[in-house]
């Protein structure tokens, strides 16, 4: 094998064929290099191996024809065959040959990561990750050319048939989408593959009673698997491409899941491919069945255990320490259907998604995810509707004990949108699974809901649905309390939602809430005090402990309100040594949160205590005149820093409250452009008001810090370096020493 290795290595080296090769893979993965990271600014350079894959379609047809067909072609074979090795060895050394020149173009391609690390920061772990797919993903294509070149005498039939190959991997899974998913078609696919295997055995064994054996009983157990457990036919034709898919395996790789499992997988059709061209070298299949067999063995075996690692810098799939928590300790059954269509299964965030769930499902054994595609199990729509909301295809049903919760499609991804320099583009910004299936967990095994009463009946703000959803999630009841029709604050309200009133109450109003207040009741409160003259509605937070002090923050600093904003639209920061609950969970996730016309707050009894959660800086001013028509600071203004929420205790009562100073906080486009901060601290208030300390709520993840940034003159001058001058000098390198062997 080692002389073959040898050989092989020599060809490719002495001659121009390895220089060529390496060449145009450098030439090939430099111009997805710049499309994708230089001039599309992208850190990841995991997408432009992911985009650059399809180079295999072109370079190994052209590597792997000279296998067999070019010893053919340079009369070289009969001498190759009557070297003192193996069979085997030869097909070994070929193999090995070709995936070391492809190895050492790889390594070369590393040099465009290490260019765009000078410019910014990257994933490095999961670029690392994709290489490595990158290069079993290389391996198996080139035992697809190596078998095919041994099949054939002619050169340019060997590439054709690489490069039909390659291609039909490339769209196995688009090929699994189309197939029919009804019992019948697999029943008809099963009976298909029983036929191809005993021609197969048939050729191998010449022994017509073997196959017919065979043939009894492999249509024996297929005919008795299909009418006692039918649903084991659903989309199986679909289920068996997408197992012998290569670029699927490659996309998670891509996607930062070091999955042992996809190893094992490519080596295993690696080594299988080589095996089969091994015995078609030796005319002879006896034992090739076997060693596949113990191949596919090897790889049934592995993928039970689904050992994978997350590269992705923001911990994309991996299940928080609380939810691992509360699922190990579930002491009853929960069931999580994913309703996924087959053709869903390949859509971009769905691959997310099926992760998570994958790693829900092997934490504990009173948890089974399992899969149900609605358009052959109608039925699931129709068992888990409610006067709330209809399951949907795409979607997710939580269910545990006769309770169910309903996970939308749209509950699954948050869109932002982006400018791309002509208009506005959905892009996902970030899939809050875990959040979703975590909070619905609780919802159906916990105790019933705490409700939650928004107070309206004066022009209230409104309460954008989006975050009532979010709300509801977190296992609360919303709903909304007209003091003037209901008379009273109903009992055992958990908790009050004040916003911004368009009139002020009534005094028998007041009263109410204060009577809830000192009965040691919850309040959330996001109200506009700047410049409101609402006496009795100010009368309520009087009670409370706080006052407004009429002002409108601005922050001079730019680093202290929102970029395109104006100064009022603040950021205000957490306080220093906080051991508040919120503040607490909010720092601990980097989360932004976003006030615009924020004012000050101010505790008003000694005998309240009123923490301050958010606070501006030292630079910010409070305007108190109304009517200005300016935002400079002028002598009069209020200085900061000012509390623009605060936490209220009420020690002797039991009260507690939290108060924030501008219901700006409530905006849904707001909250969407800072990626959800806003509601994540609305969402954090009410659980700390609840008192849910084993309750969990689940933030968004936190966005990676990668960028990157290069000027024009940068650009062009990239474009010279990896199109001209790096391929350049290989193709010189490798004529210099072609030329330099010849003399």
């Amino acid at each position: 094998m080692i002389t073959i290795l040898k050989r092989e290595l020599l060809s490719y080296f002495i001659t121009m064929t390895g220089w060529v090769f390496a060449g145009l893979f450098m030439l090939m993965s430099a111009v997805y290099f710049l499309m994708i990271n230089v001039f599309g600014l992208m850190p990841d350079y995991s997408l432009t191996l992911q985009n650059a894959a399809i180079m295999f379609m072109i370079l190994v047809p052209a590597l792997c024809m000279r296998f067999f067909t070019g010893e053919v072609r340079q009369n070289t074979d009969r001498l190759l065959y009557t070297l003192p090795v193996k069979p085997s060895e030869i097909v070994i050394g070929k193999f090995l040959g070709g995936v070391l020149l492809f190895l050492f173009s790889l390594v070369l391609t590393v040099i465009f990561p290490a260019i765009l690390s000078a410019f910014g920061t990257l994933p490095t772990a999961q670029i690392a990750g994709t290489f490595i797919g990158f290069f079993f993903l290389g391996c198996a294509f080139i035992a697809v050319g190596l078998l095919v070149s041994s099949l054939s005498n002619s050169q340019v039939i060997s590439a054709i048939g690489t490069f039909c190959a390659i291609l039909f991997l490339f769209l196995i899974d688009v090929v699994s989408v189309m197939l029919p998913a009804s019992p019948f078609a697999s029943l008809v696919f099963a009976f298909a593959i029983i036929v191809l295997l005993t021609a197969w055995l048939f050729v191998v064994t010449k022994n017509f009673y073997v196959v017919m054996t065979m043939v009894a009983v492999g249509s024996f157990i297929i005919a008795l698997t299909y009418f006692a457990m039918n649903d084991l036919y659903i989309g199986l034709p679909a289920r068996v491409l997408r197992g012998l898919s290569v670029m699927s395996r490659f996309d998670s790789f891509a996607r930062g899941i070091l999955n042992v499992a996809d190893i094992i997988y490519y080596i295993t059709f690696t080594a299988s491919l080589v095996i089969v061209t091994i015995a078609v070298i030796k005319r002879s299949l006896g034992k090739t069945a076997i060693a596949i067999g113990i191949l596919l063995a090897i790889n049934l075996a592995v993928m039970p255990f689904n050992l994978s690692f997350d590269l992705t810098p923001e911990r994309r799939y991996t299940l928080s320490d609380q939810t691992i928590e509360i699922i190990q300790n579930l002491d009853e059954s929960v069931i999580i259907y994913a309703l996924f269509p087959e053709n869903m299964f390949h859509a971009s965030h769905y691959d997310t998604v099926n992760e998570l769930l994958v790693r829900y499902n092997r934490i504990s054994p009173n948890l089974t995810v399992e899969h149900r595609d609605p358009v052959m199990h109608p039925q699931i729509i129709e068992r888990f509707r409610s006067e709330f909301r209809l399951p949907e295809s795409g979607g997710i049903v939580v269910e545990s004990g006769g309770r169910f919760h309903v996970i939308s499609p749209a509950d699954l991804v948050v869109v932002d949108h982006v400018f791309d320099g002509e208009a506005f583009a959905p892009v996902i910004a970030y899939i809050p699974v875990e959040q979703q299936v975590t909070n619905a967990i609780l919802l159906v095994t916990g105790d019933d809901a705490q409700v939650i009463y928004h107070i309206t009946g004066h022009n209230e703000t409104a309460v954008p649905t989006a975050l009532i959803e979010r709300i509801e999630t977190s296992n609360y009841e919303f709903r909304h309390l007209d003091l003037l029709l209901t008379g009273e604050v109903p009992y055992g309200a958990d908790m009050l939602f004040i916003t911004t009133p368009g009139r002020d109450f009534a005094p028998f109003e007041r009263d109410l809430i204060i009577e809830y207040i000192n009965g040691g009741g919850r309040i959330f409160a996001a109200v506009q005090g700047a410049f409101a003259e609402f006496p009795v509605f100010d009368e309520i937070f009087t009670a409370m402990g706080v006052e407004f002090d009429n002002s409108l923050i601005v922050e001079e600093g730019s680093d202290g309100h929102y970029p395109g904003m104006s100064p009022a639209a603040i950021i205000p920061r957490y306080p220093e040594f906080s051991t508040n609950e919120v503040v607490e969970h909010m720092i601990s996730r980097n989360a932004l949160t976003v006030l615009p016309n924020a004012t000050g707050i101010a505790a008003i009894s000694d005998s309240i205590r009123v923490y301050p959660l958010l606070i501006t800086s030292e630079m910010s001013y409070g305007i108190t005149d109304i009517n200005a028509v300016t935002i400079e600071f002028i002598d009069g203004y209020l200085e900061g820093p000012f509390n623009v929420s605060a936490s209220i205790t009420n020690f002797d009562t039991d009260f507690r409250a939290v108060v924030v100073s501008a219901d700006t906080i409530l905006d849904e486009v707001l909250n969407a452009a800072i990626v959800g901060g806003n509601y994540e601290f609305i969402l954090s208030a009410v659980n700390y008001l609840a008192e849910r300390d084993n309750n969990l709520f689940i933030l968004t993840q936190n966005r990676p810090d990668n960028y990157v940034f290069m000027n024009r003159t940068t650009q062009g001058i990239l474009v010279f370096i990896c199109l001209i001058l790096i391929p350049g000098v290989i193709f010189f390198a490798g004529t210099s020493l072609v030329i330099k062997r010849s003399k």
